[in-house]
């Protein structure tokens, strides 16, 4: 008997923790600022911008690509 009770509750935790983790993770955005040639200066220029962080990527061209989180 004691078992029938417990299914709901456990299930209902685990619905409740997983609304928890997806409702508190944010994503981010991100937005082409420009050319790069190496990680540290894209770094920096989106930081000076207001942006989390940055990377450089592509082959030729390279882009400086920011990110920060989206708004709500």
């Amino acid at each position: 008997m004691a078992r029938v009770q417990v299914f709901p509750i456990v299930f209902l935790l685990v619905m409740v923790i997983s609304l928890l983790s997806t409702t508190t993770a944010q994503r981010l955005c991100s937005r082409r600022i420009g050319f790069c040639i190496i990680d540290r200066t894209c770094i920096q220029r989106c930081r000076s911008l207001g942006y989390l962080k940055g990377d450089c990527r592509g082959i030729f061209p390279r882009r400086c690509i920011c990110y920060k989180r989206c708004p709500v």
